[in-house]
């Protein structure tokens, strides 16, 4: 059989298991198959299939591979492929620096020695209890365990290394041409110079920053800042979220979390309390339960679509990341369909805002919502009466801090508190407009389609039909920041 048809045997599943070990084997050890293989995948309908079997779309694959390392040895091929583009496209200037490790350590039985310049393009791997560690010419240190599969390239004037499995750790000097370039089947790294490690799994990658700053992204183009002391995720379908590496040590917030607890406790017994949901993950994961004590508080029980559970304003507390396409329907109950008074306020963080007028509670565009201020980074309270009115606040928000957002109208008066401090007053006269059918949504606007979804983070929402007065709204904030 010759190397084509083994490849193609192999690609289409017809490869008993003693001859899938064997093109394992040679995939590792034999440069020229491992290039052969490359050459098949470019062409552009097994490149289609190859991307469908990494599951790049969420989805799993059609079937099973007969070897375990199959999954890998895909993604090694179009990781290789755009190696090898990368490799052909530098200029011959570029092609001069030094972009090839050495081997500084090693605890191995394959052929591998201290002192080895490892080649570009070339995939490598440690098996179960091995370690290898490399050193670049600019004394940046690399260090692979946990099965990793890995290789080295460069793109352009940066370092370029693919870990398409396993676990690596890094102490990277200050790079003064371009940023190292890490890439998985699920993110992307850009490093200046940090100390992190590094996990790839087939559908998703692990960060953890010991040092220093790196940009996080997943493989739709979501990412964050991982900083010092703190780890992210990244996956097709869950937004990249940098987080304390810590974030369930008891720490000295924990006395301000207790108040927070027990004012929490009282609110809730608040007969104008119609909704309240404090983002505590439970049972049901998928359930944002209404803590309210009013009539039937299960019926105003939110149903969470796609929002991702994270840490809240304090260690022991959680929240939603809200983004794209997630929300929360809290139902069109008719203990909603108040007229004389609200008060809406909610716990949001806000990194940066990405769209116009995105939402952070509403029940629609005619009755009432708070939501971005158009294309500011304030906000706006809007209330329908006898014709729509909205309050526009001047405090930006967009600082990656947790800020109160308070509402309030009793029938002559809207205002808009931040913090606890009123930002913008509007008088006004008339009826709050019920909208009977219409759903109450937190994060999202549902008469605007997802064009107003909410990015960032929220930690408790809350729905009164009366309005909060000001001393009232100081000491939720008081109580309640973090």
């Amino acid at each position: 059989m010759n190397d084509l048809d083994f490849i193609k045997k192999f690609h289409f599943n017809q490869l008993n298991p003693q001859e899938t070990e064997a093109f394992d084997k040679r995939l590792q050890e034999d440069a020229d198959f491992a290039k052969t293989y490359t050459d098949f995948m470019i062409d552009e309908s097994l490149m289609k299939d190859a991307i469908h079997e990494l599951s790049i779309n969420g989805n799993e694959p059609h079937q099973a591979r007969k070897s375990k390392n199959s999954f890998y040895l895909i993604a090694s091929a179009i990781m290789a492929t755009a190696a090898l583009f990368a490799f052909f496209l530098q200029s011959p200037s570029q092609k001069n620096i030094d972009f090839n490790p050495k081997i500084i350590s090693v605890k191995s039985k394959q052929n591998f020695q201290a002192g080895q310049i490892l080649e570009l393009g070339r995939f490598y791997k440690t098996f179960k209890g091995e370690k290898l560690r490399v050193q670049y010419p600019d004394k940046s240190i690399l260090e692979f365990t946990n099965e990793a599969e890995f290789s080295f390239n460069r793109k352009l004037d940066s370092k370029l290394v693919y870990l398409n499995h396993g676990q690596m750790y890094g102490d990277i000097q200050k790079q003064e041409l371009g940023p190292m370039l890490i890439e998985t089947g699920s993110a992307k790294a850009e490093i200046l110079g940090t100390k992190f490690n590094l996990i790839s799994e087939p559908e998703k990658s692990y960060l953890e920053v010991l040092h220093g700053r790196i940009r996080f992204q997943n493989r739709t183009g979501n990412s964050d800042i991982v900083q010092t002391g703190e780890k992210a995720s990244a996956s097709p379908k869950q937004a990249v979220i940098a987080e304390s590496i810590h974030p369930n040590q008891v720490d000295e917030d924990f006395e301000r979390y207790s108040q927070w607890q027990n004012y929490s406790n009282q609110l809730q017994k608040d007969p104008d309390l119609v909704a309240y949901y404090d983002h505590f993950k439970g049972e049901f994961p998928y359930v944002l339960k209404n803590l309210s004590q009013t009539d039937s508080p299960h019926l105003r029980d939110g149903r969470i679509t796609d929002p991702q559970w994270t840490k809240g304003r304090w260690p022991q507390k959680d929240a939603l990341y809200y983004s794209t396409y997630s929300y929360v329907d809290c139902g069109s109950d008719s203990h909603f369909n108040f007229e004389k008074a609200v008060t809406l306020f909610a716990w949001v963080k806000v990194k940066k805002f990405t769209r116009y007028f995105q939402t952070i509670v509403a029940r629609g565009d005619h009755s009432w919502r708070i939501a971005r201020n158009g294309n500011e980074n304030s906000i706006e309270f809007a209330c329908g009466t006898n014709k729509p009115y909205v309050v526009r606040g001047k405090k930006s928000i967009d600082d990656n801090q947790w800020h109160l957002v308070t509402a309030t109208y009793d029938g002559q008066v809207m205002k808009l508190y931040i913090d606890g401090q009123i930002d913008a007053v509007h008088h006004v006269k008339g009826q709050i407009k019920v909208t009977p059918n219409k759903r109450v949504d937190i994060g999202t606007n549902n008469d605007r389609s997802h064009h107003r979804d909410f990015e960032g983070w929220m930690d408790e929402v809350g729905i009164f039909k009366r309005a909060l007065s000001t001393a009232e709204v100081q000491e939720m904030y008081d109580i309640g920041k973090p």
